[in-house]
């Protein structure tokens, strides 16, 4: 009877103390729960613009125009490479963008992020998962106009940007 004694003295000693941290902390320690981080529903334009690529490779359309796929007014379409820092995101605009455009670049390994501005308000964008098609940002610091923003596929199959020619 003892030692049934002895472990209900124990079990209740850590039950308190754990009550007691709970209590002092506030907070339910949950060490084995991992909360992986939100992400935003995935954006239409990646399936419109996976689809015009596909169409493209299947000799159905010559070019890949921005403009002919986006629901939206803009005027330039900016491009960024995996593990762009928030911070040259915002050198590049030098504006107020964030609350327009959710991006979790910084940390992506297979995405381009492109965005869409409109005189000096982001309009729109999105992250283009790289695993079939990946689009590489132009030297061009100003973005790229709508009118110009055509691409094509090289001999490798990636996105060659070909401008208004």
């Amino acid at each position: 009877m003892k030692k049934f004694s002895k472990k209900i003295v124990t079990l209740a000693l850590v039950l308190l103390a754990c009550s007691s941290v709970t209590l002092i902390t506030g907070k339910i320690l949950k060490p084995y729960m991992m909360v992986p981080p939100s992400h935003p529903t995935p954006d239409p334009l990646v399936a419109t613009l996976t689809d015009m690529l596909l169409r493209y490779e299947n000799k159905e359309i010559s070019s890949i125009g921005l403009a002919t796929i986006t629901p939206f007014s803009w005027d330039q379409v900016h491009l960024f490479g995996p593990y762009t820092s928030l911070s040259k995101l915002d050198n590049r605009f030098g504006f107020a963008w964030r609350k327009t455009c959710f991006t979790t670049i910084e940390t992506l390994e297979a995405y381009t992020l492109f965005v869409f501005t409109e005189g000096r308000e982001v309009v729109h964008c999105f992250e283009y998962p790289t695993k079939q098609y990946e689009f590489y940002p132009p030297d061009n610091l100003s973005g790229i106009p709508m009118e110009e923003a055509i691409f094509i596929l090289d001999d490798k199959g990636t996105p060659v940007l070909i401008g208004d020619e």
